[in-house]
């Protein structure tokens, strides 16, 4: 297979017509310095060479002329390379574009942009064949390759404070229109009040000490998610589909997840699970279940879901058992280049990640069992990359049976806001039946006792009777 038989795509007059205009008029001066952010889009090598030195005269405040670039260009002994004095002469005469340059400066980024993905398509293609190399880091790098070419184009790219200002007011805008939302609804009231909802490019952290909820914590929360018709990916590297599964029906039907696994359940409470089903039967969740994964293989399930589908949230459980591959010294620093690298991803692909962690023991040693960030500072830079990190408590696990303000412990869950880059920090109290896998806000009330349902013989029944095509099930 031979990539490289064509004429790589360019357009040598407009090149010269480009320069042209920048050695004969001002405003193309002006629009063209602005605009090409590097030589590398006039495919020529020598009208690369004229046009660094045309903007180095340009920068030293110098007025731009065929005479002066034939003495910048005599001073490097360049003047040969560009194809000697008439060549420039001649360029001098080549016509100006005046009103027109920067369209036809976007002429030539384009034809860059597809020499540069020419150039990626044969290096991706030699590494491809080399069966040696892992594909998830070839995936990665191809990612890589292709962000750098857009980044190399809209490199530096200022902008005004017209701009700027327009942009703020659109956000605030945008917030009071969604009930004070700036990002997705987390689907509980007093969250959405104190992190502004799910906001694009953010990582946050729930992290906890076992048995404390933060798996059940992040189902609801992406359940919450689905139910407005929002995309999510959820990484599960300790349960599986399965579990996953009936804790997902288990939080909607109110049928205890231990029982239904067993199945120590009545008819009527199999009713229950299979009339949720059509709540929840829908493709906006997709379930990575896998033991061990890199973070390549993350980055690369993320980009294929976004591009495929479209996605809006991703979920990580949980960040200890990601695999590092080959160590870059200490734990620590390991776990910070994957903190740093899933903040780079939710920054890229602009939605919002939430990663789960596991506390150490210090927690345990104190008496009211409250994490602080300090106990994130042997989990690599967690704390610094985080924008929002959140330990979820439930007291009633430690036997405390009420709070110092004598509010009872039963069923509540306090998730303990340590860090918001963009709110206020403080305490969030949600109702929690850990058993059902259930969180609420405070004053949830329970449906499930006066619910009446069908009563089916067999969970077939379900999708006898329900139309199974995974249409969204609202």
């Amino acid at each position: 297979m031979n990539l490289t038989n064509n004429k790589p795509p360019q357009d040598i007059q407009i090149e010269r017509a480009v320069l042209c205009s920048i050695i004969n008029d001002k405003y193309a001066q002006t629009a063209s310095f602005g605009l090409i952010k590097s030589s590398k889009i006039f495919f020529v090598n020598a009208n690369r060479i004229i046009y660094e030195k045309l903007k180095y005269i340009f920068d030293q405040g110098l007025p731009i002329s065929t005479k002066l670039l034939f003495v910048e260009l005599k001073k490097s002994g360049l003047v040969e390379s560009v194809g000697g004095v008439q060549f420039i002469t001649d360029l001098s005469y080549a016509g100006v574009l005046n009103e027109k340059i920067e369209h036809h400066i976007l002429i030539l980024k384009e034809l860059w942009i597809r020499r540069e993905l020419i150039d990626s398509a044969i290096k991706n293609y030699q590494s491809a064949t080399d069966e040696t190399k892992d594909v998830f880091e070839l995936l990665e790098e191809n990612q890589k390759q292709l962000s750098k070419i857009g980044s190399e184009l809209n490199r530096n790219k200022a902008k005004t404070m017209v701009e700027i200002l327009k942009g703020c007011l659109s956000e605030t805008q945008d917030a009071m229109n969604n009930g004070g939302l700036s990002g997705i609804s987390t689907g509980w009231g007093e969250w959405d009040k104190k992190i502004g909802g799910l906001k694009g490019n953010n990582l946050i952290v729930i992290a906890a000490r076992p048995a404390m909820g933060k798996s059940a914590l992040a189902l609801a929360l992406m359940k919450n998610v689905m139910l407005q018709q929002k995309r999510c990916l959820y990484f599960s590297l300790e349960m599986s589909n399965s579990q996953i599964g009936q804790r997902l029906i288990s939080s909607e039907s109110g049928v205890s997840y231990s029982r239904a696994i067993d199945g120590r359940i009545t008819v009527e409470e199999m009713g229950k699970m299979g009339n949720s089903i059509g709540r929840i039967c829908n493709d906006y969740i997709e379930i990575v279940e896998t033991s061990s994964i890199k973070l390549t293989e993350i980055r690369s399930s993320s980009y294929s879901s976004k591009a495929l589908k479209g996605l809006d949230l991703i979920v990580i459980d949980y960040l200890q058992l990601i695999d590092t591959g080959k160590s870059s010294g200490t734990r620590d620093r390991d776990l910070g280049i994957l903190t740093a690298g899933l903040k780079s991803l939710a920054k890229e692909l602009d939605i919002p990640i939430v990663l789960l962690a596991q506390l150490s023991r210090a927690v345990e040693g104190r008496a009211d069992k409250r994490p602080q960030l300090s106990d994130l500072r042997e989990s690599g830079s967690i704390e610094q990359d985080a924008d929002i990190v959140i330990f979820p408590l439930r007291p009633e696990y430690y036997g405390i049976s009420q709070l110092e303000n004598g509010e009872s412990t039963k069923d509540l869950m306090i998730n303990i806001v340590a860090k918001n880059r963009g709110g206020a920090v403080g305490d969030i109290h949600n109702f929690c039946k850990i058993a059902f896998n259930k969180i609420e806000d405070i004053g949830y009330i329970e449906p499930y006792q006066n619910e009446t349902t069908a009563k089916f013989e067999n969970h077939n029944d379900f999708f006898k009777n329900n139309d199974t095509s995974f249409e969204p099930g609202f």
